[in-house]
């Protein structure tokens, strides 16, 4: 996953081509006393005949990840995974075996989204109306598991930012950084310049 300060990604549930929405991630994932196995456990919408009586096929990241601290975090509540969850070493082989099962589904960042995969609409336990990870609902919160990707300094609080970081905080945050993180399937951060100025850092994110 990139480093960059600020913007937001998804950690976006994707199932195989056909598969439709899910409004109970947390079921599919987290390990209980009921058992979620199927489709028609976990109130698959739209779903009927072969589907609904198929074994779901669950993949995720491995416990290095902090896509999978986050996940666990935001969809388990501190939970634990199910033993049927397949851990992978990146996101990119998440979205790999997810798409060559069309019974599967797992979780990934959004800029590992291929033409193989669907991106699943999501809605907040409060809330039953369901989101596209888009730029616009990662953004606003809507979408549940938009989250920013942050870029730490090694800094005191009462020092300048080192010239050489600067230069390249300026260089992430400017046009063309950004353009780098959208053609990386990411979202760019919103209010740049403000965001330079925050940090202490002179010039503006052009």
């Amino acid at each position: 996953m990139a480093a960059a300060r600020g913007r937001p990604g998804s950690m976006t549930p994707c199932s195989g081509a056909g598969a439709d929405d899910f409004l109970g991630t947390d079921r599919l994932f987290k390990r209980s006393l009921e058992q979620h196995n199927r489709y028609q456990d976990v109130g698959a919408a739209g779903l009927s005949g072969d589907w609904a009586a198929e074994p779901i096929a669950l993949f995720g990241r491995n416990s290095l990840s902090g896509t999978f601290d986050t996940f666990k975090e935001a969809v388990l509540r501190r939970g634990e995974f199910k033993d049927e969850v397949k851990q992978q070493p990146g996101s990119e082989t998440v979205v790999q075996v997810v798409a060559n099962d069309k019974f599967a589904i797992g979780y990934s960042g959004i800029g590992f989204l291929t033409e193989g995969v669907r991106a699943v609409p999501l809605a907040a336990p409060q809330n039953r109306k369901c989101y596209d990870p888009s730029a616009e609902s990662a953004y606003s919160g809507d979408y549940p598991l938009a989250r920013y990707l942050r870029l730490y300094l090694n800094k005191k609080p009462d020092q300048p930012v080192d010239p050489l970081i600067a230069d390249f905080i300026r260089f992430v945050l400017s046009k063309d950084g950004q353009l780098l993180a959208i053609k990386s399937g990411f979202y760019p951060v919103p209010n740049a310049t403000r965001l330079l100025k925050s940090l202490g850092i002179s010039g503006d994110a052009s």
